[in-house]
């Protein structure tokens, strides 16, 4: 009980750590929120008038302290661009961030597990040095230029996919693929280096004497012991994921939470940008406490009374 609360008082911590981070980051930032609403040539009046609605004349100290009391309550405020609550509006895109992540996090294990036991069990062999050379190219290419790569030859080509957009389920494709791509790449290559080292541990050579069959003994001596550390890349990487998702939702006009968040950004609206950072923060401190009980699944030596 004492390690659960001491990790839930760290996860705390961090979460208020990035909020606070966040909530002075977007206030230096150039630019000025009233002046985006109103325009340039807004009187001096009407601009005194809109920053004292909003709040923003009031020292950093307490506008801070107001939403922090605001957050207490689950209230994120209102936007400043859609007038709206902050919680409405990410919980209209979140749907779509969801199902974005979820399947490049599935097309992601479905491309390691074969990549990564290909490179160690046919290492050296053209299989493995294809399969490594696959991985490298998907670490080297970055998304904003994998992306539209993708765009231009199976939508404008080949016209086999849609565009941008998420009116069918075919628009799911290539912005999943695009968000796959690096995350698959990584997961393939920490299988590889665990596989290959497992593989060549004594219980491994104990196990093919006994006469297993090389299927069984691949699996449930070699794959399964590998994974523990791919977990904690996996759980690690997730946030690069949800980082990730903010350029390729907004390369194939994907309507999730990270194009909310650059329209937020570029609009400077504050609220609206502290509520999609804080849910992204804490959906990655909420994946590595998650990655981290999975530890006792895998690896059943790590489990804790």
């Amino acid at each position: 009980m004492s390690r659960l609360l001491r990790q839930l008082a760290a996860t705390a911590s961090t979460v208020l750590a990035v909020l606070v981070t966040v909530f002075l980051l977007v206030r230096v930032l150039p630019g000025d929120p009233v002046e985006v609403m109103l325009g340039e040539r807004a009187s001096g009046a009407d601009r005194a008038a809109l920053v004292a609605q909003l709040g923003l004349d009031r020292p950093l100290p307490v506008q801070l302290g107001d939403y922090l009391r605001g957050l207490a309550r689950l209230d994120l405020g209102q936007s400043l661009r859609y007038h709206e609550p902050v919680t409405t509006l990410i919980g209209a895109r979140l749907p779509a961030t969801l199902q974005l992540a979820g399947a490049a996090l599935a097309l992601a294990v479905a491309l390691a597990l074969p990549l990564g036991i290909v490179m160690a069990v046919r290492a050296g062999r053209l299989a493995g040095r294809l399969a490594g050379t696959l991985t490298l190219l998907g670490l080297a290419l970055p998304g904003f230029w994998f992306g539209p790569l993708l765009i231009l030859l199976f939508a404008v080509q080949l016209g086999w996919l849609p565009v941008a957009g998420r009116e069918q389920l075919a628009s799911l494709v290539l912005p999943a693929l695009t968000l796959a791509l690096g995350l698959a790449a990584t997961l393939a290559r920490q299988l590889a280096a665990n596989l290959t080292e497992t593989l060549a541990a004594e219980h491994v050579r104990t196990a093919r004497a006994k006469g297993l069959p090389p299927g069984q003994v691949l699996w449930r001596h070699g794959v399964r012991n590998a994974l523990l550390p791919v977990a904690t890349v996996f759980g690690l990487q997730v946030g690069a994921l949800l980082g990730g998702a903010v350029i390729t939702e907004t390369v194939f006009a994907w309507p999730g939470l990270g194009a909310l968040t650059v329209e937020a950004i570029g609009a400077r609206d504050y609220p609206l940008v502290q509520g999609c950072v804080l849910l992204i923060a804490g959906m990655y401190v909420l994946v590595n406490g998650l990655t981290e009980l999975a530890y006792g699944w895998i690896d059943p030596r790590v489990r804790r009374p």
